[in-house]
């Protein structure tokens, strides 16, 4: 974690001056980052999969509920409001349209992993807010069964939160550093 340097016959040293509050922050802010990169690294295909199955497989009454939940997110973030459970839901009627309930109970249990440890990663709770537009594109290429453009959008939303989680970790570890 780049907090202590280990040269054979020379021994362990620490690589910087750190006081105690900070090597408590910057060890935090690295294993936070870490934990959600491997997290988003295994929920990328899982996403990309169920959108593309959603795509094959949701009924009419499916598509119409994306498109609500779709909507509902949009005016919520437009709202300035807490999307975070829209976005859930969301994402539920896109898992629920796959027919096959291991998509949702699966991303919940990989995400359910990671905020009972971070209920706000880096103290930033609108992690990946700047991805919440492609949300609606997503939904529509969904409704239109349009499998490749829906999987694309899935793996930009999910590269967009980890290159946001990238960044916050590089800025602290310059900082720290």
């Amino acid at each position: 974690m780049g907090v202590v340097s280990r040269n054979k016959g020379a021994g362990t040293r620490l690589t910087a001056e750190i006081s105690r509050n900070t090597l408590r922050v910057a060890l935090t802010i690295k294993h936070e980052a870490n934990s959600l990169l491997r997290m988003l690294q295994v929920r990328r295909p899982l996403e990309m999969e169920a959108v593309r199955i959603a795509c094959r497989l949701a009924t009419p009454d499916q598509r119409r509920l994306i498109n609500a939940r779709a909507a509902e997110l949009m005016a919520v973030y437009e709202a300035g409001e807490d999307w975070r459970p829209a976005d859930h839901r969301f994402h539920y009627a896109i898992h629920d349209a796959t027919g096959n309930p291991l998509f949702r109970q699966f991303i919940d249990q990989i995400q359910k992993c990671f905020h009972d440890i971070y209920d706000t990663p880096f103290g930033k709770p609108h992690l990946g807010q700047e991805s919440i537009p492609l949300h609606r594109p997503l939904a529509d290429a969904i409704i239109a069964g349009d499998e490749d453009a829906a999987a694309g959008l899935a793996g930009t939303i999910i590269d967009m939160v980890c290159a946001e989680t990238q960044k916050i970790s590089e800025a602290h570890e310059a900082h720290d550093g």
